[in-house]
């Protein structure tokens, strides 16, 4: 049997597994042994949900995204601004800090995109792999993070994703909002103003040097930075953390954008298209 038809095969394999079980895990375990390559499923925040590290794999990038158990900024803005990701195709990145290219490909399911597999071609051979193979393979992948998220007793499960849900315009109401937000330190958080940062620069003049998101947590302890839309969202309190926000601006080339003054969280979908716009 050729590789192609093994291949194929070895999806069905996996498509006969979903049915008999119910375990993202497991499903990803084996969908990165038929592909015979390392893998990441990520979720629609870009976190972890699963992983294969083939025994005797080693990748620093590959092996600190699992360890604190989502992407860096700078991956999850590739991922944001790729042309070919936003029209609903793979694409093959090389992400700075790794000798290995990447696939990555969009989880879809039930017109709702979920997450994003990446696959890390150690060897060339992922592009010779069938297109019915891949879409197969994501498919399972997609449908299964659809029903895990589907199960789950709380519609949000972090501060972030309340954050993401508001940006959103999801919340019909402040009263809804403050109901989903009262256990977390969302409760009784009054920054001052938001402020949005554009990537693109500190991409190219700081690739595989220090980590943007390391020098937000130490200097603006209390801004809970996170990628949003391709750019990270975070929170500024007082005139000192203006001050550290312009330097750190300056010191790592990034374009930047602070909003107007926040009366409350419920105003974030306010004053969000017109600061992104104004960040253009």
């Amino acid at each position: 049997m050729g590789d192609a038809q093994w291949e194929t095969c070895g999806a069905e394999t996996l498509l006969e597994e979903f049915f008999a079980q119910d375990d993202l895990r497991q499903l990803a375990e084996s969908a990165g042994k038929i592909l015979d390559c390392p893998l990441l499923v990520l979720d629609d925040t870009f976190h972890v949900a699963a992983y294969r590290l083939p025994q005797g794999f080693s990748d620093e990038l590959f092996q600190n995204v699992v360890s604190c158990g989502e992407i860096t900024y700078e991956a999850g803005v590739l991922i944001s601004r790729s042309p070919a990701l936003s029209e609903g195709r793979a694409d093959f990145l090389q992400l700075p800090g790794s000798p290995y290219p990447r696939r990555f490909a969009l989880l879809v399911s039930a017109g709702v995109q979920l997450g994003c597999l990446i696959c890390v071609d150690t060897d060339g051979h992922l592009e010779k792999i069938p297109a019915q193979t891949w879409e197969l393979v994501e498919r399972i992948l997609a449908k299964q993070l659809f029903v895990e998220a589907s199960r789950q007793d709380k519609p949000f499960e972090t501060a972030e994703d309340i954050l993401m849900h508001l940006l959103d315009g999801g919340f019909s109401s402040a009263a809804y909002f403050q109901l989903q937000a009262a256990n977390t330190y969302l409760a009784d958080f009054h920054p001052r103003t938001f402020a949005l940062v554009d990537l693109t620069a500190y991409r190219s003049v700081y690739a595989g040097k220090r980590r943007l998101k390391e020098a937000l947590e130490a200097r603006l302890p209390d801004s809970h930075p996170f990628l949003y839309k391709g750019d990270v969202f975070l929170f500024l309190h007082e005139d000192e953390d203006a001050l550290a926000f312009d330097a750190l601006a300056e010191e790592f080339h990034l374009k930047v954008l602070i909003s107007e003054p926040l009366d409350e969280l419920f105003d974030l979908p306010k004053l969000y298209p017109t600061a992104r716009e104004a960040l253009e």
